[in-house]
């Protein structure tokens, strides 16, 4: 790792630890704890363990001098105005201009500058303490956990450069998020400038071929399949989570019975209090589906009409219809988020579509009576796309044709 890279994680992870860390800041983190193994190991360390003196010696990066110097410039500005006409100057060095006598303020400062040093450290690092205290319990405790599948998942999304997404933010800004990136002092500058112009709210966005995974500030996961955007804001109020979603992601709800979290998507709204689910507004009639895969959840129409789901069920809501509930077979609708697509009695056309998406590639078909054709099976998302061709093919007996721009599907 770079050495400004590094700075730059040590810096992130110091402001999560004091509660301090933007949403930004926090994806970042989450990035980098995919990258490596002990990567992951050590902030799981350090947020789980239920020492804080331990937690700390772990992470011993606290910049005292920082802080001092900011302690220095709050309170005695007027020695800061005569660092500034010396140049550069250690905190722990006295205050004077060049061929002058010290006056008595300057030597009652050079005199008890040390101890307030040493007060200010001591203060710096207990406030600090109560920061992460706090933050440790309203914000990590929570957090869902990632089985293994879905941890296996997200390596072969990084491995085959599939993690990318666009984060713009209130400003208008935006930033091309890849993971494993580092991110470099200016776009740190940049996060920073508009959490103080008070924009709440952020946009991610995945194109064709790419996913994202984002941990919120409440610590919920988000996993975003290609073609989404997720709205939601940089900090949640205290009474209620509420984010906007148009196209597919999966939902591991941080449990808080005090604040719902509403997923608000143009056929109505999902609430829930603590669970994981799948939402895709994506269908080509317009119509939202939502597969509850544990927990409880309610889906409620424009209209106000309201209809709760059981683990197993999916609710579809469309403009001015009711809402209907089935039951399903759950992973034919989630098992993209671990990393394969399960199909069970799908048309031609409607499988091509998902795999167009995915691997940003057109596809057309001989006939009209081969995009009605059936398929059921499994189809490895990080696996390429001649892989899934050789899969299709085999079933249907179809022949496959390619060219630079279009995958042709014959008889």
């Amino acid at each position: 790792m770079k050495a400004e890279e590094s700075n730059s994680i040590n810096t992130w992870i110091r402001k999560l630890l004091m509660g301090q860390a933007s949403d930004e800041e926090k994806l970042r983190i989450e990035s980098w704890a995919q990258e490596k193994e002990e990567n992951r190991k050590m902030l799981d360390q350090l947020l789980n363990s239920n020492d804080f003196e331990q937690r700390y010696s772990l992470f011993e990066q606290f910049d005292v001098e920082k802080g001092w110097m900011r302690f220095q410039h709050k309170y005695f500005p007027a020695s800061q105005d005569t660092q500034d006409h010396q140049g550069h100057q250690e905190p722990g060095d006295s205050f004077e201009l060049p061929g002058k006598t010290p006056s008595k303020a300057k030597q009652w400062w050079n005199h008890i500058q040390k101890p307030l040093r040493a007060a200010a450290a001591i203060a710096i690092l207990i406030i600090g303490g109560a920061l992460f205290y706090t933050h440790r319990h309203v914000e990590t405790a929570i957090l869902p956990q990632l089985t293994s599948e879905e941890q296996h998942a997200r390596e072969m999304s990084q491995k085959e450069g599939k993690n990318i997404a666009t984060l713009t933010l209130g400003n208008g800004q935006k930033i091309t998020l890849v993971s494993g990136q580092g991110i470099n002092d200016s776009t740190e500058a940049v996060l920073s400038e508009s959490r103080e112009e008070g924009e709440g709210q952020n946009q991610l966005r995945t194109e064709r071929g790419q996913e994202f995974y984002v941990t919120l500030q409440d610590g919920t996961r988000v996993h975003l399949n290609y073609n989404t955007t997720l709205k939601y804001p940089i900090k949640f109020d205290r009474s209620n989570r509420t984010v906007y979603l148009h196209g597919e992601a999966y939902f591991q709800v941080a449990k808080d019975s005090k604040r719902p979290f509403h997923v608000v998507t143009d056929n109505g709204t999902i609430t829930e209090y603590g669970t994981t689910f799948n939402i895709n507004t994506t269908d080509q009639n317009g119509k939202t589906q939502v597969v509850l895969v544990e927990g409880s959840i309610s889906v409620t129409t424009h209209q106000g009409k309201e209809c709760f789901l059981k683990p197993g069920q999916m609710a579809t809501l469309s403009q001015g219809r009711d809402i209907s509930i089935n039951k399903v077979d759950v992973k034919a609708f989630t098992s993209w988020n671990i990393g394969y697509y399960q199909f069970e009695n799908c048309t031609l056309e409607k499988l091509m579509s998902v795999m167009s998406m995915w691997y940003d590639q057109e596809f057309a078909f001989g006939s009209d009576e081969i995009k009605e054709m059936r398929f059921t099976g499994s189809i490895d998302r990080y696996k390429p796309l001649s892989s899934a061709l050789e899969a299709i093919q085999y079933a249907t007996g179809l022949k496959i044709s390619k060219d630079d721009h279009t995958i042709t599907i014959y008889r």
